[in-house]
């Protein structure tokens, strides 16, 4: 989805500069250490995506991939939708998403139950 970006506003401060504000999937081949990242206990990453959509899944991937997690990665995240424009106002999307080491797998897709009733969503709020 081209035209995603971090809203820094409604995120946790990232420690790198320069492209940090963009969501890594509107780069094709993104530079090392350019990516949005938090040293906070409980980050908080608020995403623009670039249309209204209705999810049906989330995707999850660390570009540092070797074969395991990277050291000091969020593992666990939850993914809550926001129902107004500070987010002050949210509603689980999905919840307890693991990400673990599976091999050559870096890629992790979480399906959204379907029987979850979403409107569409033009913001989302990754809670690691």
């Amino acid at each position: 989805m081209f035209g995603a970006s971090v809203d820094t506003s409604y995120s946790s401060s990232s420690d790198l500069s320069g492209e940090s504000d963009l969501v890594l999937l509107d780069r094709p081949n993104p530079p090392a250490n350019r990516a949005w990242c938090s040293d906070e206990n409980e980050p908080v990453l608020t995403v623009n995506l670039a249309n209204y959509i209705k999810p049906t899944a989330v995707s999850y991937q660390h570009f540092k991939w070797n074969r395991t997690v990277p050291h000091g990665s969020p593992r666990v995240f939850d993914v809550y939708t926001c129902i107004d424009y500070n987010c002050e106002k949210t509603e689980p999307l999905i919840s307890n998403c693991e990400y673990k080491s599976s091999g050559q797998i870096q890629e992790k897709i979480y399906q959204i139950p379907s029987n979850l009733k979403t409107k569409s969503i033009g913001k989302v709020q990754f809670r690691f």
